[in-house]
């Protein structure tokens, strides 16, 4: 095994452990053929999330009502695939985990806010 390798492997066993994603080579992409350290759903959440924050930052904001509706497909394309013989493909998956990653790191930038002004007014 060249280092390389070696490097990747630690790499895959690190996400699999601190981030929690299956990696199941069906459900992943990749690149040189190397697998990609998280499956295409966790690559679609973590794409989104990047793409909320920065917005975030920028001062664009969006409802609660619509972060919500975003991350509906994704929760119901998994559901779907966990509970019947439904195979959803890696587009959908990446596509999916866009839509939630970006309604999730919203939601969690909001909270963390509206806590930090709670605990402050309360100082």
């Amino acid at each position: 095994m060249t280092n390389s390798d070696k490097r990747w492997v630690k790499l895959m066993n690190g996400f699999d452990k601190y981030w929690g994603c299956h990696q199941l080579p069906g459900r992943s992409f990749f690149y040189n053929n190397y697998q990609l350290p998280v499956c295409s759903r966790c690559t679609g959440i973590i794409i989104g999330e990047l793409l909320s924050f920065l917005w975030f930052i920028m001062g664009i904001r969006f409802s609660w009502l619509f972060l919500l509706m975003l991350m509906i497909p994704m929760v119901v394309d998994g559901m779907l695939q966990l509970t019947t013989s439904y195979l959803s493909s890696n587009i959908k998956r990446v596509s999916t985990g866009i839509l939630f990653g970006i309604g999730f790191m919203q939601i969690l930038l909001i909270a963390i806010i509206k806590l930090f002004s709670l605990i402050q007014s309360l100082l």
